[in-house]
């Protein structure tokens, strides 16, 4: 599956909420599934890789289509992807059959790992659950109104919870009078207690965040200066629980990697380079945590705190990259006076807990391509049925002799391919009826039997090799002797041509001649 199947079928996942979940949870969601297909269902064993092979298919025409023309690149490009689809349409039995060896393999591997982890599938699927929603809801924020809002949070509850009262209260009175029907009141009023509790409990959690006592004036302390620094602390300390989380899940790829191809040696340094830029981000975190800690602290010494507020305590330097159980980080003593004591949770602490979720992952993904691969090789079946039922109609209704040709032709290649494909997918998908490929057993098995045989290319007839050996030596002979010849014949001609040029110089030397002197006797001239 490539890149952008990935990010289709992801987007199909995510349509149902996208009415209900807030933007940043529907981009986390998104993310997940993209980046990380093997802890999405519906994904298999998909690698995303298809962009990447046929990449690799084609490079090797970049010289020569960057010396040509337009045109001349898409015919050789529409001519080399038909080639490269004619060949994965032949092997395509293969590469299913390759699948199939695969998702046995790593299914043995991964039913091996949750036997060792010692963890149920319940128990795992219920962790699982958990870290998503831990790892996908949005961070909390530092703001300067965050002791208002803090408070008119409670203040909205404490309406709420009059109003629900009020509710109660009147049921009460109907049920008492017994003028109501008494079996619906009750559930009425079962139903209107447990909304009643639920909100006094977020009241009161609410309240134990701020760090006051139930009876405290919370009107005045809209503006409180100590309450806005304790709840910006704890989002700063919830944001560097989190950071800190998705480091160590990071640290944990680097310490799985046994094996250094070149591709895992990429993502080593990758991750690595990861973890060294977010650092410096983290340290910033634990620095404004520490800064709010000590002006907490002063708030407190100068008595502009609420009476009995506690201080946090701020972050050692030495133990910032630590998760241990104990740790500081875990401890929000001051912050969140409700869930002070609270534990990490399994899927954070336990290693056998964090396998098993590796493997439960490994596991449902394997059996999602189980079926996917079983349904791609019925595909092929009834492609190769549907495909032969054409060509028998075609033989049928026509009569043409080159038709006919090219027919049976795709006919031969046809039950050519079915071979192969039967004898791939065989450990896949048995079936019971011969017929169901399309060609009969017998035109399948004689197409099987010509592709088994050995076949011998025409040689040349047999020459004896005294006369091959005496004819070439001839020949060479005789080439020798012909160049010979040619060369005494241009020099003979090169003399002759030579002979008549000093032939026709010397008739033209004796034809002229010079002229006799005359001499001037007693006034005459003779």
């Amino acid at each position: 599956m490539s890149g952008g199947a990935h990010f289709k079928l992801a987007i199909l996942t995510i349509y149902a909420s996208a009415r209900t979940g807030s933007p940043s949870y529907l981009v986390c969601q998104l993310q997940r599934m993209i980046y990380h297909p093997r802890k999405c269902e519906g994904f298999g064993l998909s690698d995303g890789e298809g962009c990447e092979r046929f990449w690799s298919a084609i490079r090797k025409l970049i010289p020569t289509l960057r010396i040509s023309g337009y045109f001349q690149r898409l015919y050789t490009l529409d001519l080399h992807i038909k080639f490269l689809t004619s060949q994965a349409h032949a092997t395509s039995g293969e590469w299913l059959a390759r699948r199939w060896k695969m998702c046995h393999k790593r299914k043995v591997e991964a039913e091996k790992g949750l036997r060792k982890s010692g963890k149920a599938l319940p128990f795992l699927r219920e962790q699982w659950a958990l870290q998503v929603t831990a790892q996908t809801k949005p961070m909390p924020r530092r703001s300067k109104h965050k002791g208002r809002q803090a408070v008119l949070s409670i203040l909205t509850l404490d309406a709420s919870i009059v109003s629900e009262q009020r509710i109660v209260d009147k049921l009460g009175r109907l049920l008492a009078a017994g003028r109501v029907d008494f079996q619906e009141t009750s559930d009425q009023l079962t139903e209107s207690n447990k909304r009643l509790q639920r909100l006094q409990d977020l009241r009161r959690a609410k309240v134990n965040s701020l760090g006051i006592s139930e009876t405290t004036q919370l009107r005045r302390l809209r503006d409180d200066a100590f309450l806005r620094a304790r709840m910006n602390a704890l989002a700063i300390k919830q944001r560097l629980r989190d950071r800190l989380r998705q480091r160590k899940f990071e640290l944990e790829k680097l310490e799985r990697s046994y094996r250094r191809t070149i591709n895992e040696t990429k993502t080593h340094t990758h991750i690595q380079n990861a973890l060294d830029r977010r650092a410096p981000t983290i340290q910033k975190l634990a620095k404004s945590y520490n800064d709010l800690c000590a002006s907490m602290r002063e708030l407190v010494r100068k008595r502009k705190a609420p009476r009995g507020a506690i201080c946090p305590e701020p972050i050692p330097d030495g133990g910032l990259w630590k998760l241990d159980v104990d740790d500081t980080i875990w401890q929000d003593i001051g912050l969140d006076d409700d869930t002070a004591d609270d534990a990490p949770p399994p899927w954070l602490k336990d290693e056998q807990t964090r396998l098993g979720i590796r493997h439960m992952l490994d596991l449902d993904r394997i059996n999602e391509e189980e079926r996917r691969v079983l349904h791609e090789s019925i595909s092929l079946q009834e492609l190769a049925c549907e495909e032969w039922l054409v060509i028998q109609n075609a033989k049928a209704t026509t009569d043409h002799v080159d038709m006919l040709y090219q027919l049976e032709r795709r006919e031969r290649d046809l039950c050519r391919l079915c071979y192969f494909w039967k004898k791939s997918t065989s450990a896949i998908h048995i079936s019971a009826d011969d017929n169901t490929w399309g060609p009969s057993a017998e035109q399948i098995d004689q197409a099987g039997v010509y592709e088994r045989a050995e076949h011998v290319d025409a040689e040349p007839l047999p020459v004896d090799s005294e006369s091959s050996d005496s004819g070439s030596e001839s020949w060479a002979t005789d080439g020798d002797l012909a160049e010979q010849v040619e060369t005494v014949a241009f020099h003979d001609e090169y003399l002759a041509a030579d002979t008549l040029l000093e032939s026709e110089e010397h008739n033209l030397i004796e034809e002229i001649t010079v002229p006799a002197k005359r001499r001037r006797i007693d006034g005459e001239i003779t």
